[in-house]
């Protein structure tokens, strides 16, 4: 019996010892499949993390990018706008050349031959600036006009470098044919066309 007793004892503590050990092996393995579960968590958020944050620079990358080409194409039309502004004032002063030339006569009374029968009537009134006022006689000479109709020249001069205006006797319609009238419609066209040009995809 006395032999019983420890040997009963070595059992129990082998036993507990058997026993904690598999309670060990599990704790281990169940830390490790919370380990290796928090470890792919971590991952995944990781990747969500970056995944946002470079969706984030992507939106914030196309927006930097299209606001730089916004300042391009602003920079590039207020550059077309001061060209075309310069060559407006330019063309102003070509055309104070062509009035001193022999030429203008010819090319006012062409642009009057053009325009008047367009008004329709028969009585056509015209005004000029003073110093084709001084050469109306010139002028209306070398008019190739419809029998019919009567150009009447308003003898108040206008402030326009060269061309005419030409109205109805009533004054109710009009045709500017002013140097600066035409080089006015002329610039406006060509910004259209500019900022068409710069702003359609």
């Amino acid at each position: 019996m006395s032999t019983l007793i420890p040997k009963l004892g070595e059992e129990i503590l082998a036993d507990a010892k058997a026993e904690a050990k598999k309670r060990i092996e599990e704790a281990k393995k169940e830390a490790k499949e919370k380990i290796e579960k928090a470890k792919v968590e971590a991952e995944k958020e990781a990747e969500t993390v970056k995944s946002e944050i470079l969706e984030r620079i992507g939106i914030m990358e196309r927006g930097r990018l299209s606001e730089v080409r916004r300042e391009n194409s602003l920079k590039i039309l207020e550059e077309k706008h001061r060209l075309m502004d310069k060559a407006y004032q330019e063309a102003l002063k070509q055309l104070k050349k062509i009035v001193e030339d022999k030429i203008y006569i010819k090319s006012l009374c062409h642009l009057i031959e053009i325009s008047a029968p367009q008004l329709g009537e028969e009585n056509i009134k015209i005004k000029l600036n003073s110093r084709d006022l001084q050469r109306k006689n010139e002028i209306l000479k070398n008019l190739n006009l419809p029998s019919n109709l009567k150009l009447i020249v308003d003898e108040k001069p206008i402030n326009t470098i060269g061309g005419c205006i030409i109205l109805t006797q009533d004054e109710k319609i009009k045709i500017d044919e002013t140097f600066e009238a035409r080089l006015t419609a002329a610039e406006k066209s060509i910004r259209k066309e500019v900022a068409n040009i710069l702003f359609t995809d």
